[in-house]
């Protein structure tokens, strides 16, 4: 029904594009987490 087989050269092919898809979502959570520590920052109550 299926013929699932690896194919090396295609693995080693698409591997930047991976590298390029995981630091992206890094860069994402990296962003908001920024912006949800600011905004801690900018809302938190003057003690």
């Amino acid at each position: 029904m299926f013929d699932f087989h690896i194919d090396g050269a295609a693995l080693i092919e698409v591997l930047p594009l991976l590298g390029k898809g995981i630091l992206g979502v890094f860069l994402v959570i990296c962003a908001i987490w920024a912006f949800v520590w600011a905004l801690n920052k900018i809302t938190a109550p003057k003690a």
